[in-house]
């Protein structure tokens, strides 16, 4: 959790309006050297880096020590910056979909999670304490900002899994699956939590630019997931929570968005960690 816990606060940190450069020295052709990389090896990812009008946000993320890190960090920070800017979510396959309108109105926030989530994975969890808890990051309050996040942790995911062979051997193992597991949890639970206590915030997030966005994001995180599965030692938690999206009884509401029972990315469980 170590390697994890230092990440997640440097992103909970940006969630929350904060600026963190990354201190260690560069060489001089660092971002040239990962930029290749991304280029060469998840195309795919390398157009999110293409899209960004100032790349300078991109390279303040690469060091070069881990480029599987830097370079997965860099992706999943400037989806961040691309759903901002041009008001819809990027998706892996190069499609843009538009990003629903705040409706904090008629949403309850995502924190109504918290002490249910608290219970079964403990109060002190890292993902709970920077995406739900109140106070935390703006993905607390609204269920926009946690769609975002289920789509940034794809990207993410996506990029390491891609880039597994440049992770430095003498690091220690970085916890690339359980952000994207841990926010598949929270999205899934949020929407049982309104389809049995929120007629109303039900009835908004069946609309066609809710209902659009839900199933496209998931679906890409399933894959995502789904993918990086024959990868041990990708995770610490990871296990934890997909265990927790394999339950029968959970998820339920997913399927009137995926027209079919959301899948139990089974061989993740068989993963050696």
């Amino acid at each position: 959790m170590k390697n994890c816990l230092s990440r997640i606060i440097t992103i909970g940190v940006l969630a929350l309006g904060g600026n963190l450069t990354p201190v260690a020295a560069r060489t001089p052709d660092c971002a040239i050297r990962a930029i290749n990389a991304l280029r060469e090896n998840v195309p795919e990812e390398f157009a999110i880096y293409q899209a960004l009008a100032d790349k300078a946000q991109f390279k303040v993320w690469l060091k070069c020590q881990d480029l599987q890190l830097d370079l997965s960090t860099a992706v999943h920070e400037s989806v961040h910056t691309l759903t901002e800017t041009e008001v819809a979510f990027p998706l892996i396959s190069g499609q843009r979909l538009r990003r629903p309108q705040n409706e904090q109105a008629q949403l309850p926030p995502p924190a109504v999670l918290h002490e249910q989530l608290a219970a079964e994975l403990g109060r002190d969890d890292i993902f709970l304490t920077t995406y739900i808890e109140r106070g935390s990051a703006s993905s607390a309050d609204d269920f926009v900002v946690l769609l975002d996040e289920l789509n940034a942790f794809a990207h993410d995911l996506n990029t390491a899994t891609r880039l597994y062979h440049l992770h430095p051997v003498s690091t220690l193992r970085v916890d690339h699956r359980d952000g994207l597991a841990a926010i598949m949890v929270f999205t899934q639970r949020y929407l049982d939590h309104l389809q049995e206590n929120d007629r109303r915030g039900w009835a908004t997030v069946r609309t066609p630019q809710f209902s659009e966005a839900i199933s496209h994001i998931w679906h890409q995180a399933e894959r995502v997931l789904t993918a990086s599965c024959p990868i041990p030692d990708f995770g610490t938690d990871d296990q934890r929570y997909i265990e927790l999206l394999c339950r029968e009884k959970n998820g339920g509401a997913l399927s009137a968005f995926l027209k079919a029972p959301a899948l139990c990315p089974a061989r993740c469980l068989e993963a050696p960690h």
